[in-house]
């Protein structure tokens, strides 16, 4: 009775070893997907992350580059302005010049314009 007792104990201790082993394996187990789960998580954040920050620079670089064009039009409108006004202002001085008698003497001719107002 005593030998068949101690078997049923040492089955049983048996029966219970193998069971928290298994448990523990199983847990383990767990414990490894939940890492590999979490490390998944870090580098789906880190790619999103990166490409949030690729997409940023490229509308930075966008933006000044729409700025640098905006600027160097307004910078060639400033110039045709500019000399579409020394045109227009050459071309009237020839038409006054135009209009100064011949006969004038070069003195007369540079005070032109004092001796045709007071005419």
């Amino acid at each position: 009775i005593k030998r068949r007792v101690r078997a049923e104990t040492n089955e049983e201790k048996l029966v219970e070893e193998a069971i928290v082993e298994e448990e523990t394996a199983k847990t383990e187990e767990n414990e490894t997907a939940q890492k590999e789960e979490i490390a998944k998580e870090e580098i789906t954040v880190e790619v999103a992350t990166e490409a949030n920050e690729e997409k940023s620079a490229e509308e930075e670089t966008t933006t000044v580059e729409e700025t640098v064009t905006a600027e160097e039009r307004d910078a060639d409108a400033e110039e045709t302005a500019a000399a579409t006004e020394t045109a227009e202002t050459a071309e009237t001085a020839e038409k006054e010049a135009a209009k100064i008698p011949s006969y004038l003497t070069d003195n007369e001719k540079s005070q032109w314009s004092d001796i045709k107002i007071s005419i």
